[in-house]
């Protein structure tokens, strides 16, 4: 059985598209370790939020592949959007993955051709990624929300991520569900901007209903 190890920085919409992508590799076979440096396939999701965030990826990233040269190396996440040549320099980096292809790293890792694309303007692919667990945890992530408007002076997501881009809220609702099924009582809503949660789907009072709804699943305190 091939083995597989995850690294994660950043933030907690990060936490929550590793998970998801760990349970589609999982379920392709694969056996998780907790030494990277042992493993198969070693999927690494990035941050480059701010120059030490990205700087340490890059050395993470050049330490794995020093000290596990077999391992296929994944890289997805922001770094990917921002420093991509510099993280092609690392010969042991197999593929690199963008933040509006993170939904296919399973695909990629059974072989499937990838395109190289930029954060869209509308595509909501990015919320098929989705979680049934988080093994070790008290509370659970959900994602609602990703890609931001502003476009402040000092932040560099809108170009990372792409513009603000919603779940629909029967999505959220079910995989809250579930979440509360799985015997969870808490759940963080997790997004770049959630204020601006729905407000391209044109509903009235977004979050604000949303939150009303999830407050009535049965299992959430």
């Amino acid at each position: 059985m091939p083995s597989c190890a995850f690294v994660t920085f950043g933030c907690k919409i990060n936490q929550y598209d590793t998970q998801a992508i760990r349970e589609e590799i999982i379920d392709l076979g694969y056996r998780e370790s907790d030494v990277p440096v042992d493993t198969d396939l070693v999927v690494v999701n990035s941050c480059t939020v701010t120059e030490r965030a990205g700087e340490k990826v890059h050395e993470r990233v050049r330490s794995l592949a020093g000290k596990n040269p077999r391992a296929t190396i994944i890289v997805t996440g922001c770094m990917t959007e921002d420093d991509r040549d510099r993280l092609n320099e690392i010969p042991a980096v197999v593929h690199l993955i963008g933040n509006e292809e993170k939904h296919r790293v399973a695909e990629v890792v059974q072989g499937e051709a990838l395109l190289d694309k930029k954060p869209g303007r509308k595509s909501r692919d990015i919320f098929s990624l989705e979680v049934s667990d988080f093994a070790g945890r008290t509370r659970a992530f959900l994602k609602i929300q990703d890609g931001c408007d502003s476009f402040c002076s000092y932040c560099i997501l809108p170009y990372l991520r792409g513009s603000s881009r919603s779940r629909e809220p029967d999505a959220v609702i079910s995989e809250a569900s579930r979440l509360a099924a799985a015997g969870f009582k808490e759940l963080v809503l997790t997004g770049i901007h959630l204020r601006q949660w729905a407000r391209d789907l044109g509903v009235e009072d977004g979050l604000a209903t949303l939150l009303s709804r999830l407050r009535h699943i049965d299992g959430i305190d």
